[in-house]
């Protein structure tokens, strides 16, 4: 998946309703942009509290089209997760996943 020209690679999570990434993912590929805060309050699997540090829009060039996408940038470190917002847009999912990561 390549986002803002960026190869990044996201576990597809049909679980995670937002589509987002750790902070030091954020810090290695953004540090151009500026996050704005998000209200958002999310929380994992288990219930346990993300804190979330802002989100921020990015080109998702997937399946040969370009796509304006919000991320979600969380606390800490951790693998960046493709959810249902982002699945929801891409032209064809199934098209150049190899459905552990992408």
């Amino acid at each position: 998946m390549e986002t803002d020209g960026i190869p990044l690679e996201m576990e597809v999570n049909t679980g995670a309703s937002l589509s987002l990434v750790a902070e030091d993912t954020y810090w290695c590929h953004w540090t151009h942009t500026e996050l704005p805060q998000s209200q958002l309050r999310l929380c994992t699997y288990s219930g346990e509290p993300l804190e979330v540090m802002g989100s921020l829009r990015v080109r998702v060039h997937h399946g040969g089209q370009d796509i304006n996408l919000p991320l979600t940038v969380v606390k800490g470190n951790g693998p960046s997760l493709l959810g249902r917002d982002w699945l929801e847009h891409l032209p064809d999912p199934k098209v150049g996943f190899d459905f552990g990561y992408v």
